[in-house]
């Protein structure tokens, strides 16, 4: 089998670089096609730019801006309007796959159009839904909004309030380009799963659910007295770990629900019901931190070595997320991996990811008490031995890679 990925950028942590290496240690021929190249990796190439193309891309930027002026979109929101599109039905890579699939594709990379072109070419098409552009009218992240079953229109995002829109444009666009019985749906979780099944755009499309690769060889348990004195942390005391964004007011990430938990631990009530230990606070993801509460906090910065990463989620005691919206939550199967509990709203599809106080804690969408109760819990329970049980047995390489073969086989026995 010859599977060829496109996405727009690459980096080893990546969700499709993740599948693609889970799918080369099964011995499937993968390579990834992309359009921007980052750091050098197996099997990645960036597909050639031509003229038409980087002057179509440079129109196509200036109209962008000129629509969205009309519209007073929700800031920090991602929105793709008007895509562009690179032809590459021609690619050899593309001519030999036996299986094309697609991840983060929109906006300079692929367009409705131009993946019509690879659905021409008559082999199954396999698009992965990582976020919910790829059956919305432009939007990534819906907070809640439902109009994506409809088709969109009024878009709450765009502040519009007719029913006929650019929004429901590019979904009726979407789902007419769309309709070819060889294009198949990923989603990374029940949630998306659920989602893609309503929609307008893509609901009448077979479906199929596989989640995010995780390599449980480099993302394991290290010993936490060990790690801690490596990273500069006390080795006694309650290590509360959390990621954050360099921009916090982007308003999917939740990062108010994070400093207001940071303030609430250092309440005298809390350190009682966590048994007057040490609590430490530690966050990972920015250069520069400027805490908003009095408690305690050491920054370990931003982080790409995958094997460093591994020991700081096991330096800590819990690994908090307040996050309002994923399609899977990467960050916790990765911490649960490293054995330590993941304690988050219950929101999108980390609930796949976590079984409540089985090896984590789901709080209720947007309860802060709750979370906290979700951090007690991991204090009181041994819970690290079946979060990293959870991974090795739903998600680690072998795993994903055995259940994307299968897909591809309910594929070719239908055909």
């Amino acid at each position: 089998m010859k599977v060829v990925h496109l996405n727009t950028g690459i980096r080893r942590s990546s969700a499709p670089y993740r599948l693609h290496e889970a799918l080369r240690e099964r011995g499937v021929e993968s390579k990834i096609l992309v359009l921007n190249a980052g750091e050098k990796l197996n099997e990645v190439y960036p597909v050639r730019r031509n003229l038409f193309y980087k002057c179509k891309r440079k129109i196509y930027s200036l109209l962008r801006q000129q629509v969205l002026k009309r519209f007073r979109p929700t800031e920090y929101m991602p929105f793709t309007a008007l895509p562009v599109g690179i032809n590459l039905d021609r690619q050899e890579a593309i001519r030999e796959a036996d299986i094309i699939c697609l991840h983060w594709v929109c906006g300079d990379f692929m367009s409705p159009e131009t993946i019509r072109k690879l659905l021409k070419l008559g082999k199954p098409v396999l698009m992965a839904c990582h976020d919910n552009y790829s059956f919305t009218g432009g939007c990534h992240v819906r907070l809640g909004c439902e109009r994506y079953q409809k088709g969109c229109g009024r878009c709450p995002q765009l502040c519009v309030q007719k029913e006929k829109d650019i929004t429901s444009r590019l979904a009726k666009k979407k789902k007419r380009i769309f309709n070819y019985p060889n294009l198949y749906v990923l989603s990374p979780s029940r949630w998306m799963d659920h989602n893609v099944e309503k929609s307008a755009v893509l609901g009448g499309h077979r479906h199929f659910i596989l989640p995010n690769a995780i390599d449980t060889h480099i993302f394991r348990p290290y010993k936490k007295e060990q790690v801690r004195a490596e990273l500069g942390l006390d080795r006694e005391g309650f290590v509360v770990l959390a990621g954050l964004k360099a921009n916090e007011k982007i308003p999917y990430n939740g990062t108010s629900f994070l400093w207001e938990m940071f303030r609430k631990l250092d309440d005298i009530k809390y350190r009682k019901r966590l048994g007057n230990q040490k609590i430490q606070a530690v966050v990972f993801g920015v250069e520069q931190l400027e805490p908003k509460c009095s408690l305690p906090m050491q920054n370990l910065g931003y982080i790409t070595d995958e094997n460093l990463l591994a020991k700081v989620y096991s330096a800590a005691d819990v690994y908090v997320i307040t996050s309002l919206e994923d399609s899977f939550n990467q960050t916790a199967a990765e911490c649960m991996a490293c054995g330590t509990p993941v304690a988050a709203f219950c929101s999108g599809g980390i609930a796949d990811v976590i079984d409540h106080r089985k090896n984590g804690y789901l709080a209720e969408y947007k309860n802060i008490d709750d979370l906290m109760e979700g951090i007690i819990f991991a204090n009181g329970n041994h819970l690290g031995e079946a979060a990293r049980e959870k991974i090795e047995e739903q998600f680690s390489f072998r795993v994903i890679g055995e259940r994307f073969v299968h897909i591809v086989e309910q594929i070719n026995h239908v055909k």
